[in-house]
């Protein structure tokens, strides 16, 4: 009886709490619009994105409720739908839905009733939980032959088109992915089915919001065709069946006579300077007018979200474009985990593409794919490495990659069938370790419990280079030294590089471990392989036990001495400094030295703000547990039993 009145009183304190702490989700979307390098509300108030792809997602109706509950309960305000027009038919095995429009009648172009049916109620669940949306304009459609029709001309033509597209889709997949995104660059009727298929869905009303999607907030941004550059793809040297790869060379013949280049030569091995320089001139002009065509299009329709071209880095001409005309800009990377290791962390690989004038977001993060035995135990300390850095340095979104792949792993109440602690990255509704962390993380992050850079550096390139090969494409210009990245915020421009800049220190050499953030905030330590968070309202730790003093520095956290990797994210729910806050979130992960995982670690907060502490571990299962903080306001929570935790103070 005492023990369901304490619950009783914990669960009004904690409802309370919330309710004047944190923003209602029928508050939270609103339109945002981009203003410099952020997305800003009403007031002008930036706000973060927490995300996740949602790949080839086709719920129920009872799925969809408890998928959006979830995502919101990990902070997630943002979700990127992918993968939509892919028929997947090894990822989707309940619903048999495999795309939002059909691909049974050898063709394309008709909506799948029940499809769009289940993606607008996701959307619509996901909307009253104050989650915006990521849209594209492809989602990996492949063209069918009898896609034919959205042009009429002769029956020759139409005939030699079928083949094309018969030719270039029997061909393995790793030959085709990359030159289908070509396609509507060179034919006409692909560039129609691409812009019949954006009207289509912008136009299209979602009944349960009752709100065509051009005219709602939550549809935050819009990308034309996912990880694409036409200079990337034809450096690669990929090829387009006779038919379409001769309008190819004829509008890049007609491109270099037009240019005054004596011979075009070789679209695939241009031999002179001269060659390579209109060919890149080619390859930037054939992206840049198809993209200027397609954004005025969306414009006409009325959509006011923010759009850009592509993802992923294609090389600084393809940034420059997306500079010029983007009104976002979004890469993607799957990274080395331990960010503590090494000055090449994650930061420092994106900063290449980081713009200090457009918001940026990294559309797919998450773990490298290829290491996740080596390399995923220690996934926790991305998740914390993500929050406090990109905060730092002024990155307006991370989307996790990615939350589920189509249904095959989700049971009839939309939960995982088999929920683990081992690296799922494809499928992190099944990862228990990233979702210990993601509640907290995207707190500090969302919240901005650390503060941002005191400078940001306008990073100057100039013109970009000419790539001619892959290695060449692939090579930042004029890039800084590893590890100040970690120190300042830094942002590319294309203005002239001042002469001077070549004499600063971050041009010069790499700065000494530890690496402390110039807020004093932020310390990764490269020789302890740690990494520290120490802010009035969080603070963090994440790297090797056995380094040196873990618990140096710290006002609040206090963790046992013992062997090992763990990763403590410790945050202020209410916005208020440690020492005043009355509802702490903590969540922790330890691994011994063979990457096991293991339960206990001592940990104590000094310094709360009351002595009566109701300890709520929210995960794995819930349990309320009354604590004292002693004589110097420390409190001593329990070694074992929880991964995720609240504490109300009184």
């Amino acid at each position: 009886m005492i023990f369901k009145n304490l619950q009783h009183l914990f669960v009004c304190t904690l409802t309370l709490v919330l309710l004047t702490t944190l923003p209602t989700h029928a508050q939270s979307i609103e339109r945002l619009t981009v203003k410099g390098n952020a997305f800003v509300n009403s007031q002008g108030q930036p706000i973060r994105l927490w995300g996740v792809n949602l790949v080839a997602l086709y719920p129920t109706m009872q799925q969809a409720q408890h998928i959006a509950s979830e995502l919101a309960n990990h902070q997630f305000n943002l979700a990127r739908p992918h993968h939509m027009m892919r028929p997947s038919r090894d990822w989707v095995w309940g619903s048999k839905i495999f795309t939002l429009n059909d691909y049974e009648q050898g063709n394309t172009r008709k909506p799948n009733k029940e499809a769009w049916d289940r993606f607008d109620y996701l959307n619509a669940q996901l909307k009253e939980k104050g989650i915006y949306l990521m849209f594209a304009g492809r989602w990996s459609r492949t063209y069918l032959p009898y896609d034919v029709d959205v042009l009429d001309t002769t029956e020759e033509d139409a005939a030699k088109w079928i083949m094309a597209m018969d030719e270039l889709n029997k061909r393995h997949w790793k030959k085709n992915i990359d030159a289908r995104k070509l396609l509507p660059l060179v034919d006409e009727r692909c560039a129609a089915l691409d812009s019949e298929f954006i009207k289509q869905t912008l136009t299209h009303v979602n009944p349960y919001t009752k709100v065509a999607y051009v005219d709602d907030p939550q549809v935050l941004t819009y990308e034309i065709t996912n990880e694409y550059s036409s200079e990337y793809v034809l450096i690669c040297h990929n090829d387009l069946p006779r038919y379409f790869q001769d309008k190819l060379v004829a509008m890049w013949n007609t491109f270099a006579k037009d240019a005054g280049l004596a011979e075009a030569g070789d679209l695939y091995n241009a031999r002179t300077d001269e060659q390579k320089k209109v060919r890149a001139d080619f390859f930037r002009n054939l992206d840049e007018q198809y993209f200027i065509k397609v954004k005025k299009m969306m414009r006409d329709l009325g959509y006011q979200g923010a759009i850009t071209y592509s993802n992923l880095w294609r090389g600084e001409s393809a940034l420059q474009m997306h500079a010029e005309h983007a009104d976002y800009i979004e890469d993607h990377a799957y990274v080395n985990p331990r960010v503590a290791d090494s000055r090449e962390d994650f930061m420092y690989s994106k900063a290449k593409t980081i713009l200090a004038d457009k918001p940026y977001i990294l559309g797919e993060f998450n773990e490298s794919e290829w290491k996740t035995k080596t390399e995923g135990p220690y996934r926790s300390q991305l998740a914390l490495a993500a929050a406090a850095y990109g905060v730092h340095q002024g990155v307006d979104g991370f989307v996790w990659f990615a939350w589920q792949h189509g249904d095959r792993d989700l049971d009839k109440d939309g939960n995982a069938k088999k929920p683990s602690r081992d690296p799922h990255i494809g499928t992190m509704v099944a990862d228990n370790m990233m979702r210990d962390h993601m509640r907290t993380a995207g707190m500090l992050y969302r919240n901005g419990l650390v503060d941002p850079a005191k400078k940001q550096i306008r990073f100057t390139v100039g013109k970009p280079h000419v790539g001619a090969d892959y290695n060449a494409l692939m090579k930042p210009k004029n890039q800084f030294k590893p590890g100040y990245q970690s120190i300042h915020a830094f942002g590319k421009t294309f203005d002239e590089p001042s002469p001077v800049m070549i004499t600063k220190s971050w041009m010069r050499s790499e700065p000494d471990s530890p690496i402390v953030s110039d807020t004093n905030q932020i310390i990764k330590d490269l020789n302890a392989k740690q990494l520290k968070v120490i802010a009035p309202k969080a603070e963090a730790f994440s790297g090797d036990m056995a380094g040196s003093d873990v618990n140096d520095q710290y006002q609040h956290l206090s963790l046992g001495k013992q062997s090992g990797f763990a990763t403590v994210i410790l945050i202020a729910a209410d916005n208020q400094p440690i020492t005043q806050s009355k509802h702490l979130i903590i969540s922790r992960t330890i691994l011994d030295d063979k990457q096991a995982e293991v339960d206990a670690l001592p940990i104590s907060i000094k310094q709360v703000s009351g002595s009566n502490v109701q300890f709520k571990i929210t995960r794995p299962q819930s349990q309320v547990l009354e604590l004292k903080a002693d004589a110097k306001m420390t409190v001593t929570l329990p070694d074992t039993g929880w991964h995720e935790a609240e504490l109300i103070v009184q």
